[in-house]
């Protein structure tokens, strides 16, 4: 075991623990004499806090073992797919606390928007010193909430957020962001005239309408093809949530797609398998769980066997394969005379570098490039030798990614495609005269016939061309 050389006097509960590969709450427990550590680890404990040389600071280990902290953590029981994990997490994470006395109260009550009131004027008539809480509706808790804090008891709001309520902040997901990504994922995925269905909980809690507003104007945006159905408000209740479901999928505008932005998920994907239609409405949920796994390999067996396997090289390299029948479709460069195939886009060129990169005109240009038979490195060198600019290579990469990391570094110049140039690299050529670089098209090649193939491969068409249109 090699042991850390630091300043013995210096040594605390830390070092003990980072010594032992264990963790602060293991050490933290051993050496003040608490339950849950076994008499092996213990001795362990207390024989490297004597080798390292630790020494207790009584005075403030008075203090914090004097003090005992109690904490309410007030969350409904419904959906307890998403609400159960939760708990458990901030169980284990009170089990590790380090250096105090720390009681923690779970106060349960039915579901958001339901019992909660009463919940938390119970947690506040126990003069807790701290309570957590996921707000259902905030606007009818804000004075429950503002009270609450004016009495000296800070709240913490969880998984949502009730804002202007005074409580001292918020853990939860960017709300508005999860509902955006929901969407630009949905934009690509359908790319015809669709319905889209929204499936949420009561959106006067603060999380749903975030979400909502979010996937709503993303929507707008990139997906002006899709038509938004009115949204399904399904009150956190699983009961509600699959019969209202059932309802959607049975009417005569049955949803193309569905985003399912509350954690309520599962009664509606049962609706959807029990109605044969998993598989065939798409569906973007924001929650993962155990639970969703036996749904998620019956959908997978519903699929058809079609497997895409993905292989990334140089254009040369891709079209040699693809004309030996080794691939099916590749999406490439356009290099020399080849014709034919389907333009996805028209890359431009530019000398990307670091501002602090050490070169002066007139100097031999440092150049980070692939190695070959890469199209892009031959097409600068061939502009440096055309206008007679000494160069030399200081880097050649194995992939794009690090090709931008040297130039990042300020080490040389990369010759790289305006639309992946990292932030941070600027465009030196037409301050520094460096020969203007050639477009490039960017096509797709393909053989495919089958019905099933020749659909995802259009979805990889659609969804290169939107990344490349919004990069």
């Amino acid at each position: 075991m090699r042991l850390a050389s630091k300043d013995l006097k210096s040594a605390g509960i830390r070092d003990i623990a980072e010594a032992l590969g264990t963790s602060i709450g293991t050490v933290d427990r051993a050496l003040h004499g608490r339950s849950g550590v076994s008499a092996r680890t213990k001795a362990r404990v207390l024989r490297m806090a004597e080798q390292l040389g630790y020494k207790p600071n009584i005075a403030a280990r008075s203090l914090k073992l004097n003090r005992n902290i109690r904490v309410a953590a007030v969350f409904p029981r419904e959906i307890a797919a998403f609400f159960d994990p939760l708990r458990a997490g901030i169980q284990a994470a009170a089990g590790e606390a380090v250096g105090i006395q720390l009681t923690l109260d779970f106060i349960n009550f039915p579901r958001l928007g339901s019992g909660d009131a009463a919940a938390l004027e119970s947690a506040a008539a126990k003069k807790y010193d701290g309570i957590l809480f996921t707000p259902g509706r905030p606007r009818e808790l804000g004075g429950i909430i503002h009270r609450i804090v004016g009495q000296g008891i800070p709240m913490l709001c969880v998984a949502s957020d009730a804002p202007e309520s005074g409580r001292i902040s918020s853990v939860a997901v960017d709300a508005y962001i999860s509902g955006a990504l929901a969407a630009e994922l949905l934009s690509h995925k359908l790319q015809t005239l669709s319905r889209v269905a929204t499936i949420t909980g009561d959106l006067a809690t603060f999380d749903h309408a975030e979400k909502l507003r979010g996937f709503a104007a993303t929507l707008a945006m990139l997906a002006p093809h899709l038509t938004l159905l009115p949204v399904v408000e399904s009150h956190e209740s699983a009961e509600d949530a699959y019969r209202q479901s059932i309802a959607l999928l049975k009417g005569k505008t049955r949803p193309d797609a569905i985003y399912i932005s509350t954690a309520n998920s599962l009664p509606v994907l049962h609706a959807l398998e029990e109605l044969r239609l998993l598989g065939r409405v798409q569906v973007i949920a924001t929650d993962l769980f155990p639970e969703l796994v036996p749904l998620l390999e019956r959908l997978h067996a519903m699929s058809s066997q079609l497997a895409l396997s993905v292989t990334i090289g140089f254009s040369r390299e891709m079209l040699d394969a693809y004309d030996a029948g080794e691939l099916d479709a590749v999406v490439v460069r356009q290099e020399g005379s080849r014709r034919g195939g389907e333009k996805l886009t028209v890359d431009e060129f530019g000398w990307f570098a670091a501002k602090r990169l050490a070169w002066r005109r007139g100097e031999t240009l440092p150049l980070a490039v692939l190695a070959p038979p890469c199209g892009v490195r031959a097409l600068a060198i061939r502009a440096l030798d055309k206008a007679g600019i000494a160069w030399n290579e200081s880097f050649v990469g194995g992939g794009v990614t690090a090709v931008a990391a040297a130039a990042l570094a300020g080490l040389a110049v990369a010759p790289l495609a305006r639309r992946i140039a990292p932030p941070g690299l600027v465009d030196i050529g037409p301050a520094e005269g460096l020969p203007r670089l050639s477009s490039s098209k960017v096509m797709l090649h393909s053989k495919v016939s089958d019905p099933a193939k020749l659909a995802a491969l259009r979805t990889l068409a659609a969804t290169f061309r939107s990344v490349v249109a919004s990069a």
